[in-house]
């Protein structure tokens, strides 16, 4: 398997890949700070003379004509598109690896019992997954921790009246909500993304309230769920 790092920004993503060795970058295009293109260009600018070349996987929301060519000349190995599908991403990784990336579905162990909370649809985020439990485990995992991140720089770009910044914030955290078929969350964190973009101040901090009851409704129930995957109640006495 692989291990994985999340960096917040382009900025951040350039001093990792500086600091330590990575086998593969996937890089976002829509980022604050350096978006996904000069990440790309400063580490191909750093590689320059050492002989080295990472490869660097596109990440973006659009699909539009020409925007493929754009990567592959800003310096990018590969191109997926958002909404991602878990195999997709997977295939696309493989694609630099010599190893099979992803097991056989005949191979995963049978789905525990796990109950429907009611703040995600469990039924639809397995889906999303292609029935790999362990990969949406794995996924709530990751997502707790990020969650008070994304949710304090939405809060931070409110408070500061950054239309961009929010607009930004709110974009990435309806994505991260998205890939738990969490539709209230995500339809909170559309308007407040919607409201941003519009230049609406007062309605995007009125949405970003009820943003934050989604989350705290959201939080708790992805908390249990890696639990109740690793240990599902025995049946029978």
């Amino acid at each position: 398997g692989h291990s994985v790092r999340v960096c917040p920004n382009g900025r951040e993503a350039v001093e990792a890949v500086r600091q330590e060795p990575f086998d593969l970058v996937v890089m976002d295009i829509q980022m604050p700070v350096m978006d996904g293109y000069e990440a790309t260009a400063a580490i191909r600018e750093w590689e320059a003379g050492s002989g080295m070349r990472l490869p660097i996987l596109a990440l973006t929301a659009r699909a539009l004509k020409g925007d493929r060519e754009r990567c592959l000349a800003a310096g990018m190995d590969g191109y997926v598109t958002k909404p991602i599908r878990p195999q997709t991403l997977l295939g696309a990784i493989a694609e630099f690896f010599d190893a099979p990336v992803g097991g056989r579905a005949e191979e995963r162990p049978p789905e525990p019992p796990v109950e429907r909370p009611e703040e995600f649809d469990f039924a639809a985020a397995l889906d999303f997954v292609d029935g790999d439990i362990e990969l949406l485990r794995e996924m709530a995992v990751v997502f707790l921790e990020e969650a008070p991140r994304l949710v304090s720089s939405v809060e931070a770009a409110i408070e500061s009246r950054d239309a961009g910044s929010l607009e930004r914030a709110a974009h990435a955290l309806k994505g991260t909500v998205g890939s738990f078929a969490a539709k209230k969350a995500y339809e909170a964190a559309r308007l407040v993304e919607d409201a941003a973009r519009a230049g609406r101040a007062d309605d995007a901090a009125e949405a970003a309230i009820a943003l934050r009851e989604e989350m705290g409704r959201l939080i708790p129930s992805l908390a249990a769920l890696p639990s109740r995957i690793e240990d599902p109640q025995p049946a029978g006495g």
